[in-house]
């Protein structure tokens, strides 16, 4: 059986194991370190914009961090 620090997910989803796995924050009001520590984690960075609509803040020379990668 998988511990905490295992990868259980995958342990209990084999179908998935081919996948990628990418993460994002997203926020209603955010604070530009903090969105700027998310984008260099390789995380998306998503927040309200105009007209109640999200935004998504990463510009085009964003490479997302494939969290699935090596497990």
């Amino acid at each position: 059986m998988c511990g905490y620090s295992d990868s259980c997910d995958l342990y209990f989803f084999p179908e998935y194991w081919d996948y990628r796995l990418f993460g994002a924050v997203a926020a209603l009001a955010t604070n530009e370190s903090a969105d700027r520590y998310a984008y260099r984690q390789g995380l998306f960075v998503l927040t309200l914009g105009r007209e109640g609509l999200v935004t998504l803040r990463n510009d085009g020379a964003f490479r997302p961090k494939d969290f699935a990668a090596g497990l």
